[in-house]
């Protein structure tokens, strides 16, 4: 929730911080906790991924032409502006081990912070291969099943606050939940203005909601989460605070 809490004011601040406790509050090294949120949220992504082509496969018939006008092609028209930089980019990627070990590594062993860096990144490494030491992977699956639901289930339960969408369903709450998901995971803080713009236009083009309709919808739901992050951020942040306390009075002989 700390994390969360950090990530309404600056975007991804929140895995930082949310290392930073962890690493505190059970003497761990940073380094290697970070490589774990790594593997966690691209584990996320997959999983968003993989629920939005699950809802555009299921449902192409009633998504295809919101998302071939309002998506695919405002991609192809971004990748036709700049191609040239993007195959710059992949080229320059593609290449990268490649400078690293014929330039940058034979002048970094001559300096002393390559020890020091080589730590650092294999601490990283050690951290994100923590994915193959899961003990309980069918519950790690499960687990990561309920939060995705119990996200549905927060979309679906505030369409019966507003009379104009209490007619939508489930499967339209994952529809709803999946696409502005892109909205909230935009670098933005908390997703402010990226969450409303989509859920605005998927409710009034795709739903044919009123417009005002829709953007009360987004508000109501956005702030609900505002609101609980708020609450249990800054409650989290007061208990860690007096855990700590606690911790160095114990210490003291």
């Amino acid at each position: 929730m700390i994390g969360y809490l950090a990530n309404m004011a600056i975007p991804r601040a929140g895995e930082i911080s949310r290392c930073g406790v962890i690493s505190k509050q059970n003497n761990i090294p940073f380094t290697p906790v970070f490589g774990t949120v790594i593997v966690e949220r691209v584990f996320d992504l997959l999983c968003l991924i993989f629920i939005l082509f699950l809802v555009v496969l299921f449902q192409w018939k009633f998504l295809g032409n919101f998302v071939s006008n309002n998506i695919l092609h405002g991609l192809k028209t971004k990748i036709s502006d700049y191609y040239i930089l993007i195959f710059i980019v992949i080229l320059f990627l593609a290449g990268l081990p490649f400078i690293y070990r014929i330039v940058i590594k034979p002048i970094l062993k001559k300096m002393k912070i390559y020890h020091p860096i080589k730590n650092v990144y294999h601490d990283f490494i050690t951290g994100i291969k923590s994915i193959k030491k899961i003990k309980e992977l069918w519950l790690f699956i499960l687990l990561s099943f309920f939060l995705w639901l119990f996200y549905t289930l927060s979309t679906y339960f505030c369409f019966f606050a507003l009379v104009e969408i209490s007619n939508l369903n489930f499967i339209d709450a994952i529809t709803v939940m999946a696409i502005g998901s892109i909205g909230i995971v935009a670098p933005v803080p908390g997703g402010i203005g990226t969450y409303h713009y989509i859920i605005t236009l998927l409710l009034s083009q795709l739903f044919l909601i009123d417009k005002n309709a829709a953007l009360s919808f987004a508000t109501i739901g956005h702030a609900a989460q505002v609101f609980l992050i708020l609450i249990l951020g800054g409650l989290s942040f007061l208990l860690l605070f007096f855990q700590q306390k606690t911790n160095l009075k114990n210490e003291k002989p």
